[in-house]
């Protein structure tokens, strides 16, 4: 007997490993050390940009915060009685009542007031910088990863606290040799791939 071949498109079908990535994936440590008080989220939760994930001990950083205020306000005085003291020297040198030597050193020390202003502020700004760095924020809108440390662990800047993905698009590496990628991309030019 004699049989003809079925003329039929024939479907191939290949697997591969891949490793499946999401567009974004950050790691959340601790920019500070300290126990961890507060836990905000939970595993697999949706997080919004800007939302608190964790709260470590901050009394520590509200007390130099404090202090840095303080210091700030001290130097300012200093500053504006620094800044009085060289107008009124001024104002004698003008009557010819004092030297103009002693206006110049009332406005150097009116400058170095100016400074410490400067100064004090910066250390300020500083410390309050380190306080906000206690309250633990996620960087864009994703899902939480594991949480491997509870509430009253002590965490420093080294330690992972979870992740946070973004998993709007999502990302299959895989490997491909290459004579599989020349046919692939000779069928997608002859348009019978897309």
């Amino acid at each position: 007997p004699v049989t003809s071949p079925v003329k039929m498109d024939t479907v191939i079908n290949k697997d591969y490993v891949a490793q499946i990535q999401s567009v974004k994936n950050i790691e959340i440590r601790a920019q500070e050390k300290g126990f961890l008080e507060k836990i905000y989220v939970d595993e697999g939760q949706k997080v919004k940009k800007g939302q608190p994930l964790f709260q470590l001990s901050s009394d520590q950083y509200s007390e130099t915060v404090k202090e840095a205020q303080a210091n700030y306000k001290q130097a300012q005085a200093q500053y504006e009685m620094a800044n009085y003291e060289a107008e009124r020297i001024g104002r004698l040198v003008d009557k010819q009542i004092l030297s103009k030597i002693r206006l110049d050193q009332a406005n150097k020390e009116k400058e170095v007031a100016q400074m410490k202003v400067e100064q004090a502020k910066a250390q300020m700004q500083r410390s309050q910088m380190d306080y906000s760095y206690t309250t633990i924020t996620a960087p864009f809108d994703g899902y939480i990863d594991r949480i491997p440390y509870k509430t009253g662990s002590l965490v420093n800047p080294q330690s992972l606290l979870t992740t946070v993905s973004d998993i709007s698009e999502i990302f299959a590496y895989y490997k491909v040799n290459e004579s599989e990628y020349l046919e692939y991309k000779r069928q997608q030019l002859s348009g019978q791939k897309q």
